[in-house]
């Protein structure tokens, strides 16, 4: 990279899909992002990320955390799918079959077989969902020194180059940024997070939701 160490520590890079959504329209909405409670404008995305730290644009309500359970992550899918704003004007799901050319059915799978890396974390990975998210400069320098990071980032850019209208490695895709940018937990930030998970009730979204994994916790303890 031709950027200076001193260059780096002082930027951030924004990364913002150019799918035009009403992004406020979408929050809460199970079609587009459930158990969220609002968007971070950009100005305290940057604040965020000018502290060394990845942050997402859509910020999930108090009683569920970012961090998901890395095996169920892991195990996410869709059966069909349809964008929002397509749904809005009739449209139904088109099969899996239908956007998979890779016939990847899983996140995991997609990891393993498609990029040659795995979550960092085994137990907890963040996810950002919306696809609106900054991260340090310092920190995207650094993963493209490392083999297995520079590759997988090098693969997400030529899927994403694509520019296909609908396809499942999209929203893989979408699954796997926050993991790969963002620092990993320590074990010890692991333990605090499953000491505030929710012990009654169901405490990881279901199969069938699109935030599968991720974490609820006690009320009592995250929204005071």
């Amino acid at each position: 990279s031709k950027v200076t160490p001193s260059d780096a520590d002082s930027s951030l890079i924004l990364f913002i899909k150019d799918t035009r959504r009403a992004m406020e329209s979408m929050v809460g909405n199970k079609a587009g992002f459930p158990l969220h409670s609002r968007h971070r404008n950009v100005t305290e995305m940057i604040e965020i990320a000018s502290r060394g730290q990845f942050i997402c644009g859509a910020k999930f309500q108090c009683d569920v955390s970012p961090f998901h359970d890395t095996g169920k992550l892991n195990l996410f899918r869709i059966g069909k799918y349809v964008r929002t704003t397509d749904l809005n004007k009739g449209e139904k799901a088109e099969r899996t079959s239908d956007f998979n050319s890779n016939h990847y059915h899983t996140v995991g799978e997609f990891h393993r077989h498609h990029l040659n890396w795995t979550f960092p974390n085994k137990n907890l990975t963040e996810v950002c969902y919306g696809g609106v998210f900054a991260v340090p400069a310092s920190r995207v320098i650094f993963l493209s020194n490392q083999p297995s990071e520079r590759q997988a980032l090098k693969i997400i850019e030529d899927v994403l180059g694509r520019n296909a209208s609908i396809s499942l490695e999209e929203h893989f895709v979408e699954r796997t940024w926050a993991g790969l940018l963002a620092k990993p937990l320590n074990e010890e930030e692991s333990t605090l997070i499953r000491e505030l998970q929710a012990k009654k009730g169901p405490n990881i979204s279901n199969l069938k939701s699109s935030i599968y994994g991720a974490i609820r916790g006690n009320r009592s303890l995250t929204c005071s």
